[in-house]
């Protein structure tokens, strides 16, 4: 099974690549805006913050 931490690059990863081929400009902000909140989701649990990850 996949790890929060490798599920969250990978998406950060591909919403990166969606940003890249999206057909309008709010398109492209948006995938970009998700891109880096999965990058941060993966930083945090990376260095062992999960805390502040998962907060409800």
């Amino acid at each position: 099974m996949e790890s929060n931490e490798r599920y969250y690059a990978r998406r950060a990863n591909e919403e990166l690549r969606a940003s890249e081929r999206a057909v309008t400009p709010e398109g492209r902000a948006r995938r970009r805006a998700l891109a880096e909140l999965f990058e941060t989701k993966a930083r945090d649990l990376a260095s062992g913050g999960a805390e502040q990850v998962f907060q409800f």
